[in-house]
């Protein structure tokens, strides 16, 4: 896909839209159903599905939720009955869903996130939608004769200039940065809108709402009770490069659900033009704790290069990190969160992120040696006042990384 194509011979973000899915007469969707009595059951239907660009996987993909559901008033009419389809919070009935490239059933790969786009209104003395109601739409520049220079409208396409606003602002605050560490940094901004939140499915959501709505503050900035360590640079392809990641003692005292580390990985192979095996190489992530680097760098050495699965199954391994690396393998854009509620002291104050690469088969004879990527690891407990981990974490960065090479 030419857009891959650019992202990594560039190494810009590129931000695309989902696509808007149709409404027709009487209200009825492409999967035949209504857009009001059958919100929200039709988003997951394979009419809904993502319209190109939007399958790019080196793109930031972003669909729409709805910021108002208030149909405008008319002179003379309070339009008591007729209806904004989607709360506010949730997502908007023409935004597309994914999954996105790849063949796990279970993939998490698109779309990245969402932001304000509008909401339909149906009409209830017509059953027709009106898909550009003032009252729910977004405020954009006016076209066209009429003189006015402002209007509304709703669609996907509108959502998009909120993600490429964090993204510059991330680019504003770090000169430089790859655009492997933008993506990174806008994912670990994400919080999950209200229609998220009420889902319990985790593949339904994701495929609905991606990791959330970005938030510049968030992308750009540590605080006393949130902070975030990045990694930008690059590693031979089918190696294992292992990060220390500090854990205070003073954040793993005590039993708490507000205390959360999160990774992200960002990272842009090459592509091919065949959907299947897209990408020329995929990446994944695992923590561990209670293990030397030294000893952890020996077990992963010993390892068969062709196994994919982790190299300690015990719980050395944090297994609770979020969602599981199944989810991941057709995605340049991984989010993983672990809601560390007990912590064991003894486990000491530096855990071990693995970062590992493997090369797909058709990609084994190319060039394809260096593969860049980005991380960004949060450690936080916003719930808590009586700690700066800003301060606790800059005493305990070390900057070394482990690699070794599989031959």
């Amino acid at each position: 896909m030419l857009t891959d194509e650019l992202v990594r011979e560039l190494d810009i973000v590129v931000i695309v839209p989902t696509g808007n899915a149709p409404v027709y007469a009487r209200s009825e969707t492409d999967s035949g159903q209504h857009a009001l009595h059958d919100y929200p059951t039709y988003l997951g239907e394979p009419e809904h599905r993502l319209a190109e660009p939007g399958p790019a996987a080196l793109a930031l993909t972003v669909g729409s939720i709805a910021h108002s559901d208030a149909p405008a008033t008319r002179p003379g009419s309070p339009r008591l009955r007729d209806t904004a389809i989607a709360s506010i919070g949730q997502l908007s009935p023409f935004s597309r869903t994914g999954p996105g490239i790849g063949t796990s059933a279970n993939r998490l790969n698109k779309p990245d996130l969402v932001a304000d786009g509008g909401n339909w209104v149906h009409e209830h003395d017509s059953n027709l939608v009106i898909p550009e109601d003032p009252g729910v739409g977004v405020i954009t520049a006016a076209l066209g004769t009429t003189g006015q220079l402002f209007r509304t409208a709703c669609g996907t396409s509108f959502s998009a200039p909120t993600v490429a606003r964090c993204s510059a602002d991330v680019l504003a605050a770090y000169p430089g940065s790859s655009a492997s560490l933008v993506r990174a940094l806008v994912a670990t901004s994400a919080r999950e809108p209200t229609g998220a939140q009420a889902m319990s499915n985790v593949v339904d959501q994701r495929r609905f709402y991606g990791l959330g709505r970005p938030d510049s503050d968030r992308a750009t900035e540590s605080g006393s009770r949130r902070v975030t360590m990045t990694f930008d640079g690059e590693m031979d392809v089918d190696t294992v490069v292992i990060h220390p990641i500090p854990v205070p003692e003073r954040f793993a005292q005590g039993r708490r659900a507000s205390r959360i580390i999160q990774v992200a990985l960002a990272f842009d192979p090459p592509v091919r033009r065949r959907r299947r095996e897209y990408l020329a190489g995929s990446m994944q992530l695992d923590l561990y704790r209670a293990i030397d680097i030294d000893d952890l760098v020996d077990i992963v050495s010993r390892q068969d290069p062709a196994d994919p699965s982790p190299p300690i199954k015990d719980r050395r391994r944090v297994s609770n990190l979020k969602p599981g690396v199944d989810s991941f393998r057709s995605s340049t854009l991984h989010l993983r969160t672990w809601v560390a509620r007990q912590l064991d002291l003894n486990d000491g104050e530096t855990y071990l992120l693995a970062v590992t690469h493997r090369t797909q088969t058709w990609a084994r004879n190319t060039d394809y040696q260096r593969q860049r990527y980005a991380l960004a690891v949060t450690v936080a407990d916003e719930a808590r006042t009586d700690i700066d981990l800003f301060a606790l974490i800059t005493e305990r960065i070390e900057v070394p990384a482990r690699a070794r090479v599989r031959t």
